[in-house]
Formats: C-alpha cells, sequence, structure tokens
C-alpha cells in the first residue's frame, strides 16, 4: 500500500496503471489458471519450502516498513517507534494468525471497508494527479518489464492467495480478488501526495493496519500452510530485519528510506519471479547442487543490474535485470521423471 504513492509521483496515473494492471491481472489469473482447489493444494505440496520463504519475507518486509513509518511519521526525533512499532505490530499479528477459521471473512471485510474510510479522511492537498510525474515516461518503460513479471508470477507463491482458491470451488473467488485488488490500489491514490513531512492520521492507520493484517495472513499459512507442510527456515530473514531496523535508527534520508524499501521490492521483482521460473513449472527439476548456485548467480546478476537501473540510474538497465530472471526458462533442464 506504499509503493502505488512511489510510482504516482514519479509517474502519475501512468504509475499508477504500471503497477495496478499486472497486480490485478496476477492476482486473478494464478486462481483461474489453477482450475481447482485440488491443483492449487498440490502446488502448495510440492513447493512448500519456496512459498514458506515467501511468506516469511513478505512479514519481514512489512517489519522494515513499519520502522519506516516510526522513524519519519510516528517519532522523528527518536528510536522508541523504529523499534516498538514493528513488535507491537507483530505482536498483534500473531494474535490474529490463530483467529478461527469463521473469523477471517469479517476481518478481511473490515479490513476493505476501511479502505473506504481512508478516502474519505486522506486530507488530500488540492494538487490534482496527471500523466506525467517527476521521472521521465521513458524510465516507467525500462521498468515495466519488471514490474510485470513480478506481480504476475508472485501470487503463486502467495499462501493467502491459494487458501481463496482452496476455500472456493469455482472461478469466481479469483476474479473478485483482482477486482478487489483495483479496489485497493485507488485507496492507494487517494494518499499518493504524502511524503516525508506529509501526511495523515487516517493514512497512517491504514498502513499499519494493512500491514499488520497482511502479517496476520502469512502468519496463518506459516503455521498451519495451505500445503499442510512444515518448513524449517534459517534466521536469515530476521537476520536481514534487525539490520534494516538499525539502519533506519541512524536517521538516513527519506531518499535512503525509499531506497531500502525498493530493495526489498526486488525480492519480489527478480528474486522469487527467478525461482518461480527455475523450479515451480511443471518440468521443472529437483533442485540440487548445481541447479542452485545456478540460480545464485543469475540472482547476483540481476540484483546488481536491478541496484543499478532502480536506485542509482540510469534506468534502462533495470529493463535489462530481466534478462537473467528469464534466463531460467532457457537455461535450466526439465526434469526426467
Amino acid at each position: 500500500m506504499f509503493l502505488p504513492v512511489l510510482l504516482m509521483q514519479w509517474f502519475g496515473w501512468s504509475g499508477f496503471l504500471l503497477i495496478a494492471l499486472p497486480n490485478c491481472i496476477g492476482a486473478a489469473a494464478m486462481g483461474l489458471l489453477l482450475g481447482s482447489p485440488e491443483a492449487s493444494r498440490q502446488f502448495c505440496a510440492r513447493h512448500a519450502t519456496l512459498m514458506k520463504w515467501f511468506e516469511k519475507v513478505t512479514i519481514g518486509f512489512h517489519l522494515v516498513f513499519l520502522a519506516i513509518i516510526g522513524r519519519w511519521w510516528l517519532d522523528p526525533e527518536g528510536h522508541l517507534a523504529i523499534w516498538l512499532l514493528p513488535l507491537a505490530a507483530i505482536t498483534i499479528a500473531s494474535a490474529l494468525s490463530i483467529a478461527p477459521r469463521q473469523w477471517w471473512p469479517a476481518m478481511g471485510a473490515i479490513a476493505f471497508a476501511c479502505g473506504g474510510l481512508v478516502v474519505f479522511n486522506a486530507n488530500q492537498p488540492d494538487v490534482a494527479v496527471v500523466w506525467t510525474g517527476t521521472r521521465s515516461i521513458m524510465d516507467l518503460g525500462w521498468m515495466a518489464p519488471i514490474f510485470c513479471i513480478g506481480f504476475i508470477l508472485c501470487p503463486w507463491l502467495d499462501g493467502p492467495f491459494h487458501r481463496a482458491r482452496q476455500e472456493t470451488d469455482g472461478p469466481w473467488s479469483s476474479l473478485i480478488l483482482g477486482i478487489a485488488f483495483a479496489c485497493m490500489l485507488l485507496v492507494t491514490a487517494s494518499y499518493s501526495w504524502i511524503g516525508p513531512s506529509a501526511i495523515s492520521n487516517a493514512v497512517i492507520a491504514w498502513l499499519i493496519g494493512q500491514s499488520i493484517f497482511t502479517m496476520a495472513a502469512n502468519m496463518r499459512e506459516m503455521r498451519h500452510g495451505v500445503g499442510q507442510a512444515i518448513v524449517r527456515i534459517p534466521w536469515l530473514v530476521e537476520i536481514a530485519v534487525v539490520g534494516c531496523i538499525v539502519f533506519v535508527c541512524f536517521k538516513p534520508t527519506w531518499l535512503q528510506c525509499t531506497d531500502l524499501y525498493l530493495r526489498w521490492l526486488s525480492l519480489y521483482g527478480l528474486v522469487f519471479p527467478l525461482l518461480a521460473i527455475a523450479w515451480c513449472r511443471r518440468q521443472s527439476p529437483r533442485p540440487n547442487t548445481a541447479h542452485i548456485i545456478r540460480v545464485t548467480l543469475l540472482i547476483l546478476i540481476a540484483s546488481g543490474l536491478g541496484e543499478v537501473g532502480f536506485i542509482h540510474g540510469p534506468a534502462w538497465v533495470g529493463a535489462i535485470a530481466v534478462v537473467p530472471v528469464l534466463a531460467a526458462f532457457i537455461t535450466w533442464p526439465r526434469s526426467t521423471s
């Protein structure tokens, strides 16, 4: 619920479409292409480890973002909110994650309805959003391939998305999910004006509430799992989260905080799509040492190109980052079993 803010500031409504179209299409297409709840259960069982990593990274991503909220909008001069806000949020999310199954439709409906309250209480300045922003429209074209690949492929690793597919017999849940994403993104458009010193209490509450809800949904799948698989995950994500929060404590600039945010997002635009292409196709091989070395090299190449293109510039280098991601299609041996 923050990436559209950056994109609309950079590109206006063109940036909104950059995230809205692939996001809504990807959310709907995953459930439609799976075809049935049983197909979703089989996919989750085959790829339980990667899906657990995806869920854990998503939780870590929101904790880092909450630390940024604490740094800029709750306690700009101190460190207390930087640590307490993520700690309080994950505590509440943990409690919500064990809520009974019948509570979740109501919780989701409440979260969705709160978006309407944000639209009417965002205190948006009288500034019209146009089709351009602070960055060249050419930069948008260079960024588009990574955004499209990320938003189309990442839903396949999203436990809550699979939960929605497995709890319904027909394709309607997937279509509704895509429409709901469009509505939520329009809510984000209502506060695209926010910045390091400009925000409303309604938007702060919305960002915190959405982070808690998303973490709770992912923690629910971490605990039970749509594939009912128990997977032990090393502490790499926790170390990265703590390191990033420590970094935020050193009072980085707004630009440095947004760069940190974008670096976490690169996991969804580069790393997870590459892993999905490599290991989640029907004929993908089981990972072995050679495969892991190969995917590591591709990730390092893609990450380096993404760092230059999306953080430092020029933007056209970011478009090249899609090449090692797509290389997984042609360089990965097919399973013979």
